[in-house]
């Protein structure tokens, strides 16, 4: 949710085809990072900062897009107070880490923690 604005960058050509699209094509990609690295590091070092009040953002995106279909979103797991305690229950370093790598390799890191038994 931090990122949906840098996932739906529509600078970047040919990677939505379809209005009805839950990503860009190249998510999956080594491109997508590349293409996307002054967004993806200036956000990062935002939340890393503290100069973005995330209690605030979490409130707008959940406001303004409630509802439209993001990859790696479900909008009904956790309402937005939810989100919040989440997210601040993380140190900013670590919470700017986390959607660092999910930002480098999200095919990777989106996957899960593997079955132990």
């Amino acid at each position: 949710v931090l990122f949906r604005s840098i996932l739906f960058l529509d600078s970047i050509p040919d990677i939505f085809q379809s209005p009805y699209q839950d990503a860009p094509l190249d998510l999956h990609t080594d491109s997508f990072f590349s293409s996307r690295k002054q967004e993806i590091e200036t956000r990062v070092e935002q939340i890393r900062s503290g100069s973005i009040d995330i209690s605030q953002y979490l409130t707008n995106i959940y406001a303004e897009r409630q509802g439209f279909c993001c990859r790696g979103v479900v909008w009904d797991a956790y309402d937005v107070n939810t989100m919040i305690e989440i997210a601040l229950c993380c140190t900013s370093a670590k919470l700017a880490d986390i959607f660092l790598l999910f930002a480098q390799d999200y095919k990777h890191w989106s996957g899960g923690l593997p079955e132990i038994g």
